[in-house]
């Protein structure tokens, strides 16, 4: 990215919230939240140009010229919940009960615009260009071309919820909690798109967890349950089904040197539809676990985690026929140029996550204090995003199964802290991560970015593209980094609270690689497949002071 084509970020906003805690009785507790909350987040181009159009190279992979995105994105939203608590003793056990209702009306003023109402983009590899254009925009090719003045758009929603709970002691030993939540809620489109509904759903999630203590002796728990979450939607819906900005791509003509080869329209009232029968996403999760005190104030623990989501909202593409290989459009099913994409919950738009947690932890005596942690999981699926690029092109179907951006097989922690004379204290925490994975993505010729996979998510295709025997699976370096803190406490020797605190992160000053091109771009390029685009912060300082009265 040249320094003409940066973006700038204005992020920030206000919460405001009233609560009441109430008791009513000996036994009864009544508590309630009422809440407001506005955010506002504004990307812009750094050059402040709204005039100036920006370009992207597809062939070097650069931006040049001027950034391509003009924001305001604002969202309200007001809540109010409240619950009620009751402590009941000596019915078949102790009990204790909480009831609650959850309500929330939210809003969202979406204004995009683009600069210049165009966006071009280049061709032309390191070599084809002269110094001049590898400053600033490379030989034409496309340009797609917005209405003016960009487009705003209001949509809102509102959720209801009601939940009932109880932890139940049977006996001495053994702790059981039920639980069943219902959940309502529903979004609209902007007015100008008719204010329809876009889903009305009524879920009931049933919860179960079980604690024991199986030698009664309060050092032993082994604990499980089952529980069952539902996805109550969200106004990122509503905004994908009202209309967009509408635009019309255009090819470089070299013969009339202009911009008049007519390629594709989209956006507009008709870009979008909606599928019949949407369902609120679910996420089933079984735990089972134990722990065990190994001496005073000090514990191990093991626990397995699975977790199932499924009917991710997801939208696919409905109007396009695509060649064999899937990189090129070869027809358009309802006879005119453009893309259409329907929302929907469907099955294949899922995620599978398994993981063993096992922990050492040390609670503050004898002057210290310890934790350790390493979890072993596995993460894969189709998409764990929204309307993502999942099942836009059929031909790319096949690809789309496999370990997701947070696969982290290996994940270690250890902190410890050990308190010294005269209020001194002292920590650190050594922190191990493996590398997430990462695919090699090609050209696709109709959208003209690299959008495409030739191997399973998480796999580099080989040479051969036709022979899975040659497929590597990619992954980011491990990292490992190192944290300190000096904390002291001068309240023996000023009578007051006070704090001085020096934090010291990445200590070893490892620089471990963010960032990996794993774009398949042609030679002559000013990066390749495989290089290192970004890499962690140095080791950073920072002092403190803090007064507690």
């Amino acid at each position: 990215m040249h320094p003409s084509a940066e973006r700038q970020r204005f992020q920030g906003g206000v919460k405001l919230a009233g609560i009441s805690e109430t008791t009513l009785s000996e036994d009864l507790l009544w508590r309630t939240m009422l809440g407001y909350g506005t955010n506002r987040l504004h990307i812009f181009p750094m050059s402040g140009r709204l005039d100036l159009p920006g370009h992207t190279n597809n062939d070097t992979g650069t931006d040049t010229v001027n950034d391509t995105i003009n924001t305001d994105d604002r969202r309200y939203r007001v809540q109010l919940h409240s619950s009620i608590t009751y402590f009941l003793e000596s019915f078949l056990g102790d009990h204790e009960f909480k009831t609650g209702i959850e309500g929330a009306v939210t809003w969202n003023t979406d204004t995009d615009a683009v600069p210049g109402d165009m966006i071009f983009t280049d061709r032309g590899t390191k070599e084809e260009l002269t110094a001049a254009q590898l400053s600033g925009a490379g030989l034409p090719d496309q340009v797609e071309i917005f209405e003016p003045g960009g487009l705003t758009t209001t949509v809102w929603g509102n959720t209801f919820s009601a939940y009932l709970q109880d932890v139940w002691r049977p006996f001495r030993g053994l702790t059981l909690r039920p639980g069943v939540r219902f959940d309502s809620s529903r979004s609209y489109n902007d007015a100008a798109d008719g204010g329809k509904e876009i889903y009305n759903f009524n879920n009931v999630s049933p919860r179960f967890g079980v604690a024991w203590d199986p030698f009664g002796d309060n050092k032993t728990v082994v604990r499980g349950g089952y529980f069952m979450y539902t996805e109550t939607g969200m106004l990122t819906l509503s905004g994908f089904l009202s209309r967009s900005a509408k635009s019309k791509t255009f090819k470089f003509n070299p013969n009339t040197k202009k911009y008049d080869l007519f390629v594709r329209e989209d956006g507009g009232p008709g870009g979008t539809e909606v599928k019949p029968g949407l369902k609120a996403p679910t996420m089933h999760e079984f735990t089972a676990g134990i722990a065990r005190e190994i001496f005073d104030n000090a514990a191990i623990s093991a626990d397995f985690i699975y977790r199932y989501k499924s009917n991710y909202f997801e939208d696919d593409e409905v109007n396009l026929q695509w060649n064999r290989a899937g990189d090129k459009v070869i027809g358009f099913r309802n006879g005119q140029q453009r893309q259409i994409y329907s929302l929907g919950t469907p099955d294949e738009a899922y995620t599978r996550y398994m993981g063993l947690d096992l922990a050492f932890e040390k609670r503050l005596t004898d002057n210290w204090q310890a934790y350790v942690t390493y979890t072993l999981s596995r993460l894969e699926g189709t998409t764990d995003t929204p309307i993502s690029a999942v099942l836009d092109n059929p031909r790319q179907a096949k690809f789309e199964t496999g370990f997701l951006p947070d696969d982290v097989r290996h994940n270690a922690n250890v902190t410890l802290s050990y308190d010294l004379p005269f209020g001194l204290q002292v920590g650190g925490t050594a922190s191990y991560r493996s590398g997430g994975p990462y695919s090699k993505m090609f050209k696709n010729g109709f959208y003209n970015s690299f959008s495409d996979r030739r191997a399973q998510r998480g796999f580099n295709p080989g040479d051969d593209l036709d022979d899975p025997s040659d497929d590597v699976e990619l992954r980011f370096p491990d990292t490992f980094n190192i944290s300190a803190r000096v904390a002291w406490r001068l309240k023996e020797l000023t009578t007051q609270d006070i704090w001085l605190i020096a934090d010291v992160s990445n200590l070893l000053s490892s620089r471990p690689v963010t960032s990996i091109e794993n774009r398949d771009l042609p030679p002559g390029s000013p990066t390749e497949f495989g290089d290192e685009l970004g890499i962690g912060s140095p080791l950073r300082a920072s002092l403190a002071v803090r007064y507690t009265f």
